[in-house]
């Protein structure tokens, strides 16, 4: 086997274990209704179209997308307290489902959740608990502060 294709297996396992070890968190925007059977309902509000396009139409003002039972059960479990891997093993259980037949549903799923931006997710170098208690946890989306525009300009004009 060549070695970059190791290398290749090598990171899409890492980046796999990495998702499977995140911590789904549902966007605030998004208004969750359920049902008495545990059914849920996002409401997503749209952005105001133009002024143009108001003037000739009323648009919708949200967006309201109706999840099925595995689609309410993940949805409810998306609350930065579960990590991936707790989902797919509660949701094994709960519907008598192989673990490998939930890792692949449930990836596909927060995948298009993602693509949507309807959920985030957290990876933390620590559980929560450890995090809460004041000992400092890295998320995926810190990064290094960049430069403002000011102080790059300003570095220019010094070369």
């Amino acid at each position: 086997m060549p070695l970059g294709k190791r290398r290749d297996e090598a990171a899409e396992a890492e980046q796999r274990q990495r998702f499977l070890n995140s911590y789904p968190v549902r966007n605030p925007s998004v208004i969750t209704n359920v049902d008495d059977k545990g059914m849920v309902e996002l409401q997503i509000p749209l952005k105001k179209p133009s002024r143009l396009l108001r003037f000739f139409i009323t648009p919708p003002q949200k967006k309201v997308i109706k999840l099925d039972r595995l689609g309410s059960f993940v949805w409810q479990r998306c609350d930065g307290k579960h990590r991936v891997q707790d989902i797919v093993d509660e949701m094994s259980a709960q519907f008598k489902l192989t673990h490998a037949e939930c890792s692949a549903s449930l990836s596909a799923f927060m995948k298009d959740l993602s693509r949507r931006r309807l959920v985030a997710f957290l990876v933390m170098e620590m559980p929560p608990a450890q995090a809460a208690d004041g000992a400092e946890s890295k998320t995926e989306s810190e990064a290094p502060s960049q430069p403002t525009g000011q102080e790059s300009a300003g570095d220019q004009r010094a070369t």
